[in-house]
Parts: structure tokens; sequence; C-alpha cells
């Protein structure tokens, strides 16, 4: 068995090529991923099968051959794979092309911020409010998640700014309460009428009612319910799709 390294110029994944490759039609696999990517055999272009592995700073390709393979056939086993696995161009400056992906700024940065675009009236206040009761630690989440829901709602209610929908997201989503479903969030009703085929969004009792069967999970619900409305109807988004992944909880 032959084996050679080839280098990688630039950020290479060879899970990430063979991920890819694995999942487009027709070349889907539904194996176990991440195994070695299979060479077959050419013989009309010399080539004899292989296998390619991962290895630091870019791949190790094996070729397997009852006979060991001579000088033309190796070589263009080397350059097929740096082909199918773009290792024959030079990717350094790939990075720089790449989007800036900019992160909502950290409570330390937020305590100075006195405007920004887009931020009106008392908005930047507000920011800075939440940014020093975050510092404070009034919005960890495992203090949060200790405390009973109500009391917990009630306390983020106090921050400037923080009304009942804004304190409840905060509790179900930021501190990640797995348990709960929203009263002030008017989408959610309309959610559980799409998804039960229900003439018109269900009463707070009546959500209360369906909840029920969700339990211990009904906040991961809620979440995929939204997800399923927004599917649906594109309202935020502007770009509606068929949201298959989801059917009737009423099924």
């Amino acid at each position: 068995m032959d084996t050679f390294v080839l280098s990688a110029r630039g950020p290479f994944s060879l899970s990430a090529s063979t991920g890819f490759l694995e999942g487009f039609t027709p070349a889907a696999f539904t194996g176990t991923i991440g195994q070695p990517l299979e060479l077959s055999r050419s013989r009309e272009l010399g080539r004899p099968p292989g296998r390619v592995l991962e290895h630091p700073g870019g791949v190790q390709c094996e070729v397997i051959s009852p006979v060991a393979p001579g000088p033309e056939a190796l070589a263009a086993v080397r350059a097929q794979v740096a082909r199918i696995l773009s290792l024959d161009v030079d990717g350094s400056g790939f990075p720089a092309v790449g989007r800036v992906v900019h992160a909502f700024p950290a409570p330390c940065r937020l305590t100075g911020l006195d405007a920004f675009p887009g931020l009106s009236g008392r908005k930047p206040e507000w920011l800075r409010s939440v940014a020093a009761a975050a510092l404070a630690g009034r919005l960890d989440a495992a203090r949060l998640r200790a405390q009973p829901p109500d009391q917990a709602l009630a306390q983020l209610r106090q921050l400037p700014g923080i009304g009942d929908f804004s304190a409840e997201l905060v509790l179900l989503r930021g501190a990640a309460d797995p348990d709960r479903i929203p009263r002030h969030e008017p989408r959610f009703a309309r959610a559980v009428a799409l998804a039960y085929n229900l003439p018109q969004p269900p009463s707070r009792d009546q959500l209360q009612r369906i909840s029920e069967n969700w339990r211990p999970y009904r906040t991961w619900v809620t979440l995929l319910l939204r997800t399923f409305l927004e599917g649906q109807t594109g309202e935020i988004t502007g770009k509606p799709h068929a949201a298959h992944y989801l059917g009737s909880p009423a099924e």
C-alpha cells in the first residue's frame, strides 16, 4: 500500500467536504458519517483504488492495489484527490472574502452606550439598564430558573423597558426554561390554531388546556409551533415556505 499526504493551503476540513458530497444528490450517502472517502478504480485512466483520510493540515491518501502502482498511476490519483477536494487551489485568501458576522455587544460594552443608529427614544437608556442588571447577576439563567416562574417574571418586569412580552422572552428563551408557554405572544395562539386546524386562535384558557399535553417540554413545543407558523406565512422574513417537518399535534 502506497500513501501520500496532500497539504491544504488555507482552512480545510475533510469531514465537511465529504459531508457536502454525501448529502448531494445523486451521490447521497446514508451510511455512517465520518468514514474515509473511498476512491474507485479507473482502468481507462490507470488509477488504482484508494481511500482518503483526515490528516493534520490536509489529507492522507492510501492507494490500495495488489500490484505496486507506477509513478504515473500515483500521480493520477494524487491529481484526482487534489481536484476533488480543491486542494490544488491556494485557499489561504478565502477567509478574507467571508462575510463579517457581528455579535450583540457584551453588557460591559452596553453600559456606556449613548446612541446607536436605529435606537430611538429611551432605548439606549433601557439597554444600559439591562446591561447593568446582567453585570449584577440579575439575569443569570440559573438564578432565574431557580425561582418560581411568576416571581422571576415579576423581577424581570422591574427592569426599564421590559414588559410582559420581553420578560417572557428572557425567561423562556434566554434562561431556557423548558416547560412554560408564553401568555403575551399573539403569534403563539395563531400558530396553535394553524397546527390544530382551529377556526380561530384559542383563548388563554384553551392554550393552557392544549399545552398540558406537551409537558414537560412546553417551551420547546412553543418554539416549534412559532417556527411552523413562520414557515407557513413568512410574515417576519417575507419568505413563506412549506414547513413539512411539523405536522398537526392533533394527528
